[in-house]
């Protein structure tokens, strides 16, 4: 993968971070699932 599309995907994983914790605060275990959810199963953040 060339250095632009780990810029995207670095950028959309930090969003989706950020966005997990809007909705209320979580942990490590926690974090991971949602982003999971959220992403439809394109990531998996192993905490």
């Amino acid at each position: 993968m060339d250095e632009t599309n780990t810029d995207v995907i670095q950028g959309t994983l930090d969003m989706l971070i950020l966005k997990t914790l809007s909705l209320e605060p979580m942990h490590g275990f926690g974090i991971a699932r949602r982003v999971e959810q959220i992403s439809r199963g394109v990531f998996k953040v192993n905490p």
